[in-house]
C-alpha cells in the first residue's frame, strides 16, 4: 500500500516545471540563474548571458567585475566593488569592441576613485584607466578634456610606469597614462568619453570597472 502511494508523488515531482517568468530570483556566485536567464545586478533576468564567474580571493569566493570572469579585485570595500580588467579594445561606439566590453554586466568604467583601493591597484601588473580625462601641457597636468596643443590622458592606477605620470588629483586619481609617444594607447579627438575615443593595444593594460 505504501509503494502505491509513493509512486504518484514521485511522478508529480519528476514533472515539476514551474513558471519563473513572474518570479524574482536572486543570484550570486553561489546561486546561479536557470537556463535562459542572466544574472544582472544580483537578480535573474530573462535573456542570454552567463552566470557570474566565481573568483577565489583569500579563501572567499567573489564575483568578478570583468566580462571574462578574471581580472583583479581592487575594491575599496566589500560594498563598493571595483575591478582592474585587462584587455585590448578599440575606439568605437560599439560596446562589444570598445573599452566597455571589458566590464561585466552590472559594471561600468569607473568615473572616479571612490570605489578603488589605489594601493591594491598599484600592485597589479599593467595600467588601468578610468573615464577621468586629464591633459598635459609643457609637462604640467590638469584635470579635464585636452584642447589644442595639449596631450590627452586618462586617470587610473596600476604597476606599470610606462607613459604614466603623477598628477594633481583628478576625481581621486593621482596617476594618469598619456598617449604622447605611447605605441600602445591612442586617444582620438574629441578625447572623451574613454570608450568612444581610446584604443588600447596592450593586453596587460585595461580599464577599471565599478559596480553601477
Amino acid at each position: 500500500m505504501r509503494k502505491i502511494m509513493l509512486f504518484p508523488i514521485a511522478l508529480l515531482f519528476g514533472c515539476f516545471n514551474p513558471d519563473l517568468t513572474t518570479a524574482t530570483l536572486i543570484c550570486d556566485a553561489s546561486h546561479f540563474c536557470p537556463d535562459g536567464y542572466s544574472c544582472i545586478d544580483g537578480l535573474c533576468r530573462l535573456g542570454p548571458g552567463d552566470n557570474p564567474s566565481p573568483v577565489t580571493d583569500g579563501g572567499m569566493t567573489v564575483v568578478s567585475g570583468c566580462a571574462d570572469g578574471k581580472g583583479s579585485d581592487v575594491s575599496s570595500s566589500v560594498t563598493k566593488p571595483a575591478w582592474a580588467c585587462p584587455g585590448t579594445y578599440q575606439a568605437d561606439k560599439d560596446s562589444t569592441k570598445n573599452a566597455e566590453r571589458l566590464c561585466a554586466a552590472g559594471y561600468a568604467i569607473c568615473t572616479n576613485a571612490d570605489s578603488v583601493n589605489q594601493s591594491a591597484c598599484g600592485s597589479v601588473s599593467g595600467f588601468f584607466l578610468a573615464d577621468v580625462p586629464v591633459r598635459f601641457q609643457n609637462f604640467n597636468s590638469s584635470c579635464g578634456v585636452a584642447g589644442g596643443g595639449q596631450t590627452p590622458a586618462w586617470g587610473g592606477c596600476g604597476k606599470s610606469t610606462g607613459s604614466t605620470s603623477n598628477i594633481s588629483a583628478c576625481s581621486g586619481f593621482t596617476r594618469a597614462m598619456y598617449d604622447f609617444n605611447n605605441s600602445q594607447l591612442k586617444i582620438n579627438s574629441p578625447f572623451s568619453p574613454l570608450a568612444g575615443s581610446t584604443q588600447n593595444d596592450a593586453g596587460s593594460n585595461g580599464v577599471l570597472c565599478c559596480k553601477r
